[in-house]
């Protein structure tokens, strides 16, 4: 089965210039990124049963319209649902682990949270299970996967023993080689020893991502957000009413209700004028007017905003949705990359 692939050539009079390596059309009604050469698009409700299935670059159906849940692929593996059970599957479509489960997650830091009937714990990419019992189990970042014993947080390492035990109300995961910890309500980090590095005194934090992390005090009605170093120092200056995380050494914020994009150093480099902007990727950012395009990391317009809903650029491809369905751009200057990624 293959869906119309066409060159036609969308030139805004910039750099770049972007080409619909597969044409849209009313075939999907929802899609995933590129990985490993493969996107998860879900077959429309109108043209079948509205499943799940995978396509290449070209519009070509590798894997079958036939699941219920389907992930992204990560490192070659994707996590799908097909009847009762969920199933890893390379992208030959082959069971990479040949047991179902009644509940699973996808593989992170090369373990995945499994479970089968009352039997839980975290796999490996043979099928190798290490068991656990506790309360609530979240996923491995950094060799620490955050635990719940029904009275303390924790984090576990790959023994599936407790390295680091907590008296914080939650925990989040490793980031950059520090964690998110909140307790009465305020937010700081700690290292991989459990040592605070920023005690618990913002109103809200974020993750750390390329090396900072956004913070926020409250301020009047609302809050002002600002940027840590991994130091615990402050690096960007609080004067965001949103700050999202760094990525290819960008963040989205926003100013007197507008959304742009600034450098690790403060500096706007997409002027505040969006409803949305997003992260980068491929050099790319997705950024909503009342419609959707993109900018590059000066804030340059490559792609002007004209589609109903847009997705992240992912090996130089990214889903965009017109009146006549969703549609897969490539920028001509962004090679596609069949390769398998790890992210």
């Amino acid at each position: 089965m293959r869906f119309e692939s066409v060159n036609e050539t969308l030139d805004y009079n910039t750099e770049a210039s972007f080409s619909f390596c597969i044409a849209p059309s009313l075939d999907f009604d929802e899609v995933g990124e590129f990985r490993c050469g493969l996107a998860r698009v879900r077959q429309s409700t109108v043209h079948g049963l509205g499943k799940w299935g995978y396509v290449d670059p070209e519009g070509q159906l590798r894997i079958p319209f036939k699941f219920t849940e389907a992930g992204d692929f990560v490192d070659g593996v994707a996590l799908v649902k097909k009847g009762r059970y969920m199933y890893f599957i390379d992208k030959n479509d082959e069971a990479v682990i040949d047991v179902g489960y009644d509940e699973a997650e996808m593989f992170s830091d090369g373990l995945a949270f499994v479970r089968i009937g009352s039997t839980e714990g975290f796999v490996n990419r043979v099928g190798e299970l290490s068991k656990t019992r506790y309360d609530e189990v979240r996923g491995f970042s950094e060799g620490f996967a955050e635990v719940f014993d029904g009275t303390r947080w924790m984090y576990i390492d790959k023994t599936m023993n407790p390295v680091i035990i907590t008296d914080y109300e939650d925990v989040y995961p490793f980031r950059n080689g520090l964690a998110l910890v909140e307790k009465n309500r305020k937010f700081g980090y700690i290292d991989r020893r459990g040592v605070e590095v920023v005690r618990p005194r913002y109103d809200d934090a974020r993750l750390f991502s390329d090396g900072f992390a956004a913070v926020a005090v409250k301020s009047g009605n609302g809050l002002i957000w600002s940027y840590l170093d991994r130091s615990g120092e402050e690096a960007i200056a609080p004067q965001f009413e949103e700050a999202g995380p760094f990525k290819e050494g960008r963040a989205a914020v926003r100013m007197r209700g507008e959304f742009g994009h600034i450098d690790i150093d403060g500096i706007v480099t997409t002027k505040a004028r969006y409803r949305e902007a997003g992260n980068f990727s491929d050099g790319l950012a997705v950024v909503q007017y009342i419609c959707y395009g993109y900018v590059d990391i000066n804030g340059i317009e490559r792609v002007p905003p004209i589609y109903f809903s847009a997705r992240p650029f992912s090996e130089g491809i990214a889903w965009v949705e017109t009146a006549d369905g969703w549609g897969a751009l490539h920028a001509d200057s962004l090679p596609m990359r069949a390769g398998c990624l790890s992210i």
